[in-house]
């Protein structure tokens, strides 16, 4: 959801927030508990607000956080990240599409993940027929919504470097080599056992 400054002068901005839990883009920071409710944002004139839903997996293109690609650099690009916002039930989905942008045919080599996030596993599943060209590597991880402490991050059987913020709720998992392919990120609560 998107919501400018429309008035000259304006350093806040009323925005109306539907019934589900929603997250500042940016922050990760949790703007809403899932109440229908109307609040006043601190909406600076250098930086739109946009606020993403509970419930759902944003795969980002790292080298353009913040600026607007070309469809050559976003295609050229073979590392991502994926932002997970989480839902009530802590849970978010997503997909990502990938093909040579540039032919409409409809056998063109294209791959699609599909990423899903429930009871503290993230899975990654290629579609079947994937082609490995399009295939892009995952570099960071950041899950906002993350209410329970963490004590251990893997993938697969490893355990990998972590940060949690306990005070927004965010855990952000950086320098990973995971390929849109097959896998599976798990995160374990305090006795270290799959929540």
């Amino acid at each position: 959801m998107v919501c400018p400054t429309i008035t000259q002068g304006a350093t806040t901005t009323w925005i109306y927030f539907p019934d589900v839990v929603w997250y500042d883009l940016w922050t990760f920071k949790e703007v809403s508990d899932g109440k229908d409710v109307q609040e006043e944002y601190p909406s600076p004139l250098h930086k739109i607000s946009v606020f993403a839903r509970g419930g759902y997996i944003i795969p980002v293109v790292l080298e353009m956080e913040g600026q607007v690609p070309s469809a050559e650099s976003v295609l050229a690009s073979r590392t991502i990240s994926l932002y997970c916002y989480l839902d009530a039930k802590g849970a978010a989905e997503g997909s990502l599409f990938v093909d040579d942008g540039l032919s409409d045919a409809e056998d063109r080599p294209s791959h699609r993940a599909i990423f899903s996030l429930a009871n503290r596993i993230l899975s990654i599943k290629a579609e079947a027929g994937s082609s490995e060209r399009y295939l892009r590597h995952i570099s960071s991880i950041v899950i906002a919504g993350v209410w329970e402490e963490v004590a251990a991050v893997k993938v697969g059987r490893e355990e990998v470097q972590f940060n949690y913020n306990y005070e927004v709720g965010v855990l952000e998992i950086r320098d990973l080599l995971i390929t849109t392919g097959l896998g599976q990120l798990q995160s374990h609560g305090r006795d270290h056992t799959t929540l």
